[in-house]
């Protein structure tokens, strides 16, 4: 049975919460009584005016060192969800120098240094396994997508790192985990997802999954809180795949034939 209570009184950090999944997990946590703490290079909307918003550029180290100054992250933080990623990287094999540096240095350096840090400011005695990280990964840490090369490795790095940090952050009681999300129509883009003119498009996507169908947001939001919660307090090292199934069938290869239309 999940609990219910698994956030009432926890301090959780959201990079990237200002929008997107991260937004929506970051109100799935106030909503559950934890104090949020959104890390963005932009400010959130008004719909998390209760959570404290902290600027950070991710692609700056001496920004995220400034970030564990900050008094209110100095007091504690239980949680951490890495959700932050790069620039849309340029067309396969066309990648820049700077897209690529940027890529891996948003979405793969950031997690890392915000993890360490994170894990440095815990007890040396804490071993209750409260403390949490979730990263943030896709199933093209495996398959082969339409995004850019730098996307692909810093999501396969991701992984990499969330075992190691598992085992070396273990020591201090925190569980390390990631979510690898699949075909996800974003809540912004369900529009123009479901739109006339995407009719083929969207049969194929649904298709392409055991389940017939694509996933949303809030399916990747609720991975990500039963892994930060102590429902999961024996599981650290993980990747949990949220994709319907999609990497069972190589969807990925039926897909990239079709493009989004609007």
């Amino acid at each position: 049975m999940f609990n219910t209570e698994a956030f009432k009184h926890k301090s959780a950090m959201v990079t990237g919460g200002s929008n997107g999944v991260g937004a929506q997990i970051a109100q799935r946590l106030l909503a559950a009584g934890a104090k949020v703490i959104i890390v963005d290079k932009a400010a959130p909307e008004d719909v998390l005016s209760d959570a404290l918003y902290i600027p950070c550029d991710f692609a700056d180290v001496t920004s995220i060192d400034n970030l564990f100054k900050h008094e209110e992250v100095k007091r504690g933080v239980d949680i951490l969800i890495n959700t932050a990623r790069g620039p849309r990287g340029d067309a396969p094999l066309a990648e820049s120098a700077a897209s690529f540096d940027a890529g891996i240095n948003i979405a793969l350096r950031a997690p890392l240094l915000l993890s360490q840090h994170f894990i440095t400011m815990q007890s040396p005695s804490q071993t209750n396994l409260q403390t949490a990280i979730v990263n943030i990964s896709s199933v093209c840490a495996s398959y082969v997508s339409g995004e850019s090369v730098s996307y692909h490795l810093a999501k396969a790095g991701l992984e990499s790192m969330t075992r190691y940090l598992a085992v070396y952050g273990g020591k201090k009681g925190v569980r390390v985990n990631a979510v690898a999300p699949g075909f996800i129509v974003a809540d912004a883009h369900s529009d123009r997802f479901n739109s006339e003119e995407n009719t083929a498009y969207r049969e194929k996507a649904c298709k392409a999954h055991p389940l017939n169908r694509v996933g949303s947001e809030q399916n990747v939001t609720d991975a990500v809180l039963f892994l930060a919660s102590s429902n999961a307090a024996f599981i650290t090292g993980q990747t949990l795949s949220v994709d319907g199934g999609l990497n069972l069938r190589d969807g990925w290869c039926q897909l990239n034939d079709f493009e989004l239309k609007g």
